[in-house]
């Protein structure tokens, strides 16, 4: 189970470290309301709602959580992406 859960960490690495620098660029652009927003929900359904369903009810264990935290992670780079493709990064500040 403990190389389920490295193999499912190693091959979804990619998409943490975006998340990470996606998440304190945009907010250092000056809009620190869509990344909360997209972590929180991130958090509250995909990864509790994966956890509960495919770990707790289903019987997946261990993997099951990893794998939720791995397609929360995934789901927020494609939002990031989404957002410096969509949106101006670096907000105009009010003087």
């Amino acid at each position: 189970m403990l190389f389920i859960v490295l193999a499912i960490d190693t091959i979804f690495q990619p998409f943490m470290s975006a998340v990470v620098v996606d998440t304190a660029s945009i907010q250092a652009g000056g809009n620190s309301k869509f990344p909360m927003i997209v972590t929180a929900l991130g958090i509250w359904f995909i990864r509790t709602l994966g956890v509960y369903l495919v770990a707790w009810r289903m019987g997946f264990g261990l993997p099951a959580v990893w794998g939720s935290i791995a397609v929360d992670n995934a789901v927020r780079a494609g939002l990031f992406a989404w957002y410096r493709r969509k949106r101006e990064l670096i907000r105009t500040l009010p003087r």
